[in-house]
């Protein structure tokens, strides 16, 4: 089984990704619990306030802070369950059918895949492999392996350096805001 973790990172003005956007950023990940894909979820967080500590207790979600943000990440692997880890930016939306790919990467044995941002601007769309990454799939023990490489950051760029492989899955993931 999969595990997901959900990385709230602050923004470039300190603020955090907002509440909805949580929130719907977990409701996409309700059918693959459904199926029994993802086995749990975990969020960490740069700065936790009393609206994320509610939406993650009513989501049943582990949530993780840091009193150094160097070792989030650290902490938040050590509370995943699963073999693997699906790593996903917190504000990004799952299309339908993102469940059944990340099933078929686990039959097929692929421990690791990538996940992209639907295109934004012109090039991305015509070169969509310039959309950033928003979501990565990596085995539990990679990321073990890495975790005081990882730093807290916008973007999920350290997590691609973890994966072997150059899937990149079909599905896309657009901004919930």
């Amino acid at each position: 089984m999969l595990s997901a973790l959900v990385y709230c990172p602050a923004t470039h003005d300190h603020k955090q990704v907002t509440c909805e956007a949580i929130v719907r950023t977990l409701g996409a990940l309700v059918p693959a619990i459904v199926e029994g894909i993802l086995r749990d979820v975990v969020i960490v967080a740069v700065k936790i306030d009393s609206d994320l500590q509610h939406i993650a207790d009513h989501a049943g979600c582990a949530l993780i802070d840091a009193n150094a943000p160097d070792h989030l990440f650290q902490q938040g692997i050590k509370a995943i369950r699963g073999r693997h880890v699906f790593v996903l930016r917190a504000g990004l939306i799952a299309e339908s059918g993102f469940a059944d790919e990340l099933a078929d990467c686990l039959v097929d044995r692929m421990a690791s895949a990538l996940m992209r941002e639907q295109p934004q601007s012109l090039i991305e769309r015509l070169l969509p492999n310039l959309a950033p990454v928003g979501g990565v799939l990596v085995s539990k023990e990679a990321l073990l392996s890495q975790a005081s490489m990882l730093k807290t950051g916008t973007s999920l760029a350290p997590f691609t350096r973890l994966v072997n492989s150059k899937k990149v899955l079909r599905s896309r993931l657009r901004r919930a805001q």
